[in-house]
């Protein structure tokens, strides 16, 4: 079963998920320094059967609701944390209707962060709750007041008992049916090539199986499979799934055929390149000799499953890469995708 959080800002997604299993879903810099989730977050915990229990972190700031809407793509079990002393906020809201909209019919609500409030505020709030998921699916959804920080909480431990219940009892995906892989996350493993993770829709796939990357419609090859965060042969509907894909690099040089937009980072004489097909976060270093152009999209394989543009803003994305938004504000749009052959391309670039 995969569980996917959700609500507003600041009200403990992420403490919550470490206090379940043990694990910090904040793995980057920006993320640390700011305090705050900015990439999908995941984690997983063992049950007792031996099957594998694992959760989607989202953030909840505003401008990222579109990363929220692609965790959420695929999860079978909805965890609504809302903060005792804010309340219902405006994500709180929004996430639950975005939840409404993606069919999720099963979830709890973890009301956290309760050392702060007295026991009127705590039934104000737990008002609040029923009031907003009355007309949704979730609207029979069971409570957990609970205090986040702390793994052995009462509310905390009744909250993993009734998780791991829910597993033990969740309906099992068929496998049958053509394979759908909705990809959140792409990254290149050294000696590995490129991995892309994502929640199964349908279907299953095994190592050596030739699958298609879409919208490119470009034919790839799966190297291995990791389900659950285990090694598999196999991955199948419900799993979270990362393949190692051989032959994606082709794929990638004949997909980005869109307009690139084109940055300068002066300080670091770096530069990044983004066209209509590939989504990554992307830097050109002259540092080393060398140039490693990175080609990012914006409705392709990334967030294919959402339809929705960019997984985070313009600036938290070039943050979290390390280029100045002020470089990107100045960008202009070339009539051709830019070569980057090293030191000597950013020289050239410079002068003009």
């Amino acid at each position: 079963m995969i569980i996917g959080t959700a609500g507003h800002i600041d009200h403990g997604k992420t403490t919550l998920v470490h206090a379940l299993t043990g694990v910090d879903t904040d793995r980057l810099k920006e993320e640390k320094a700011r305090g705050i989730s900015i990439e999908l977050g995941y984690a997983y915990t063992p049950l007792a059967d031996g099957d594998v229990l694992g959760f989607i972190d989202v953030p909840g700031h505003e401008r990222l609701v579109h990363t929220m809407v692609a965790g959420a793509c695929g999860i079978d079990f909805a965890l609504l944390v809302v903060a005792a002393d804010d309340g219902v906020m405006p994500q709180t809201r929004e996430h639950v209707a975005i939840l409404e909209l993606l069919g999720v019919s099963q979830g709890a609500v973890a009301l956290t962060k309760i050392d702060r409030v007295d026991r009127r505020r705590l039934g104000e709030v737990d008002a609040q709750v029923k009031a907003v998921l009355g007309s949704t699916a979730l609207n029979a959804a069971p409570l957990f007041a609970l205090d986040a920080t702390a793994a052995e909480h009462p509310g905390t431990t009744a909250l993993r008992h009734h998780l791991h219940q829910m597993a033990a009892h969740a309906r099992v995906r068929s496998d049958q049916g053509l394979f759908r892989l909705a990809v959140d996350r792409v990254f290149t493993l050294a000696g590995r090539g490129t991995v892309v993770t994502g929640t199964v829709f349908s279907g299953q796939v095994r190592s050596g199986d030739t699958v298609v990357v879409m919208p490119a419609g470009q034919s790839v090859r799966v190297r291995s499979i990791h389900a659950q965060n285990r090694a598999a042969d196999a991955g199948r509907a419900g799993e979270r799934c990362a393949l190692n894909l051989a032959g994606v690099e082709r794929a990638r040089s004949r997909a980005a055929t869109g307009s690139p937009i084109r940055a300068h980072w002066h300080r670091a004489r770096a530069s990044m390149c983004a066209c209509s097909c590939w989504q990554t976060a992307a830097r050109t270093s002259s540092r080393g000799r060398r140039c490693t152009c990175i080609w990012a999209r914006r409705t392709g394989l990334l967030t294919w499953c959402a339809g929705v543009g960019w997984p985070i803003g313009r600036r938290d994305r070039a943050r979290a890469a390390g280029i100045r938004h002020a470089d990107l504000r100045h960008a202009r749009r070339p009539s051709h995708r830019p070569r980057c052959a090293g030191p000597a391309h950013d020289r050239r670039r410079q002068r003009t």
